[in-house]
């Protein structure tokens, strides 16, 4: 069960004294209603837990994360989560100026052995951005095998336990396309994600332990009931993206990129299977973040502000929820599992259950890497 302080707004104290929580709780059971069908092997994660502290010992601390597109909004919140709870974490944004600082201000004191704070800039909306990023990453991890070996005379870098893919944006009309040539909802969302994971492989830079591999957690719209989509309109989308047709309203465009994401996670995990890797499918409901404004004119942006100020969960609590479930037993439960906003498991829509679907959307990604890069 849902507890209303799971969802404290940010309103002023005194309305929150009259009304604790409750218009974003509303907000998220109504949002329930889009989730699909239950995944009764999965499980619910519940209850998320008051504080990182409860879920830190053995789980976080001590641990290693990258967090793509962590400098602001849920990535935000899952790298200031993942920091508080003791774990090593390496941040990916544009504007990496000041969540090192930030990381550090919420680390506990003294800080847990071996945790290290770290960003790494970058531009993700070109697959050469995806490439430079990982390359940087790799370098990182050979000096520090070759820093290990000199001090200890054994081979200790850690790869990562924990990717958080939260990198995206929604259309920009004005601006609709990459340096690529790819529409920028498909080049951050889908296309990115598969440059940086397939790099990350490549490079031998997530643990592959038996029962013990990477989770990959990948944030966009999964579990949702979209109507009306077909694989047909997610192919559609995904070519479209890259012969300068201009993308669709909102969130009509948005729809055939998130069933297309759930494809990818349910190939990846077959593709990967061999490497011991779980992914993880979540949508974080309404959240208080600036990712819609690039949709919307300029003078709206204040009116969407105030809509999230009075309906939207803050960053910190996206943040917690998702490294709850991310550290839950439930995913080791399946390959590749998928949670709502209320960290229920739940099936992939039925168009992302296509098995051709789910090979086309990862043969397009990887044969458009090797285009553009």
């Amino acid at each position: 069960p849902l507890h209303v302080p799971w969802y404290p707004h940010p309103l002023n104290n005194s309305i929150q004294s009259i009304m604790p929580g409750m218009i974003p709780y509303l907000v998220s059971r109504a949002i329930l209603l889009t989730s699909t069908a239950k995944d009764a092997a999965v499980g619910d994660v519940t209850p998320v837990p008051a504080s990182v502290e409860e879920i830190a010992a053995g789980l976080i601390t001590g641990k290693r994360a990258l967090v793509v597109g962590g400098t602001r909004g849920i990535g935000r919140g899952i790298a200031l989560t993942l920091a508080r709870g003791g774990a090593s974490v390496v941040v990916v944004g544009r504007d990496t100026s000041t969540i090192v600082q930030e990381m550090r201000h919420v680390a506990p004191t003294p800080s847990p052995k071996d945790q290290e704070l770290a960003a790494q800039p970058a531009d993700l909306f070109t697959v050469s951005g995806a490439n430079k990023l990982v390359e940087a990453l790799a370098t990182t991890m050979a000096n520090q095998i070759g820093d290990s070996v000199n001090e200890n005379g054994n081979d200790h870098a850690r790869p990562f336990d924990y990717v958080f893919f939260t990198v995206g944006c929604w259309p920009n009309y004005s601006d609709p396309y990459t340096a690529d040539g790819v529409e920028k909802v498909v080049a951050l969302d889908l296309l990115a994600r598969h440059a940086v994971l397939s790099g990350l492989m490549r490079h031998k830079l997530l643990k592959t332990d038996k029962d013990a591999g990477a989770r990959i957690i990948s944030t966009l719209a999964s579990a949702q009931q979209f109507p009306f989509q077909s694989a047909e309109s997610a192919r559609k989308r995904l070519e479209e993206s890259t012969e300068l047709i201009p993308p669709g309203r909102v969130p009509f465009c948005l729809m055939p990129v998130g069933l297309a994401g759930d494809a990818w996670l349910r190939e990846a995990s077959r593709r990967y299977r061999q490497h011991n890797l779980r992914f993880v499918g979540t949508f974080p409901g309404i959240v208080s973040t600036e990712v819609a404004t690039t949709s919307f004119p300029p003078w709206t942006a204040p009116l969407l502000r105030a809509k999230l100020w009075l309906t939207a969960r803050t960053e910190e609590e996206a943040g917690l929820a998702h490294v709850t479930v991310a550290t839950s037993n439930n995913v080791g439960r399946h390959d590749v599992c998928f949670f709502n906003h209320l960290c229920q498991g739940r099936r992939a829509h039925d168009v992302a259950m296509d098995d051709d679907l789910a090979a086309f959307v990862f043969d397009w990604l990887e044969t458009t890497c090797d285009r553009t890069a």
